[in-house]
């Protein structure tokens, strides 16, 4: 008796994506992707100035990984403190579930950037958006709870706008301004590693590896990345991990997989393919 085999090969930049006011996205939860079961992942891209407006997720934190462009992160803490983050190619970030959080592109040119949950059913289209909170609400409601005038609640966004476009911020905004004693400079850092910038673990003429895990980045509790660099023809000895599922994401380059499923008839073996001009220099990928 033959049993078939899961897919561990999901080509999330080929499903057709999710895009409006400056903003693409495309996801792959458990339902698209059955093998992935404890993780989902999402690639987004925002011109420059769009924001993914303010939303939490209730069943899952957020680990990203920015992979071209420049973005700035503002979370709400339970506590109600508020703290601004900017990243640039190479840096992390982790929000714990729950937290609010909105993301803003920054540069002149688009922001690319893979967000991974720690739980493989879920889905953008399940976050909580502020916009889609404010709609629904009585209008009479939302203008005592923010002290607006019930012309102004008409001028909100009717539905949820998920994607809002607007201008590039600089250093001329007001949102550019020092930010209180409280959310002083040291901790403005709570929510980001510069990944990039550590210095990496080198086997050389075969590649390299950068790694954050709690011990890096304490707040990120529940997940850990890495950055591995193959030279052609180079291998990642065969491994596993009795802890942790992986979910990896194939940035240039191209590579082989192999997965073994505990029975010899079991091996499964695929070719995971990201194409473009880097390919003759290797493989990088985000684990």
């Amino acid at each position: 008796m033959t049993t078939e085999l899961l897919s561990f090969k999901y080509e999330l930049e080929k499903k057709e994506p999710r895009t409006n006011d400056g903003g693409t996205t495309r996801g792959a939860s458990v339902k698209d992707f059955p093998a992935s079961i404890g993780i989902a992942g999402v690639s987004m891209r925002l011109q420059p100035g769009s924001m993914r407006e303010l939303h939490w997720h209730a069943n899952a934190a957020e680990w990203a990984y920015v992979i071209s462009g420049t973005v700035r992160t503002t979370i709400i803490h339970p506590n109600g403190k508020s703290y601004t983050d900017n990243f640039e190619p190479g840096d992390v970030w982790y929000f714990p579930k729950g937290y609010g959080h909105s993301i803003q592109a920054t540069g002149t040119e688009e922001c690319h950037f893979i967000l991974i949950f720690d739980n493989g059913n879920f889905s953008e289209d399940h976050t909580f958006s502020v916009t889609d909170f404010v709609s629904c609400m009585p209008p009479e409601i939302v203008a005592q709870n923010l002290g607006i005038t019930l012309k102004e609640v008409a001028a909100l966004p009717q539905k949820e706008a998920y994607f809002a476009a607007g201008i590039v911020p600089d250093e001329l905004s007001f949102t550019a301004a020092s930010r209180p004693e409280e959310s002083d400079i040291e901790l403005t850092n709570l929510h980001r590693y510069p990944l990039h910038s550590q210095q990496p673990r080198i086997i050389p003429g075969a590649g390299l590896q950068r790694l954050v895990t709690s011990k890096e980045f304490p707040i990120s509790t529940t997940m850990a990345g890495s950055i591995i660099e193959l030279q052609p023809g180079a291998l990642r000895e065969m491994h596993w991990h009795p802890n942790a599922d992986e979910w990896q994401y194939y940035i240039s380059g191209q590579a082989e997989m192999s997965v073994f499923f505990s029975r010899k008839h079991s091996c499964y073996r695929t070719i995971q393919r990201w194409r473009c001009r880097l390919c003759a220099n290797g493989c990088r990928t985000l684990y």
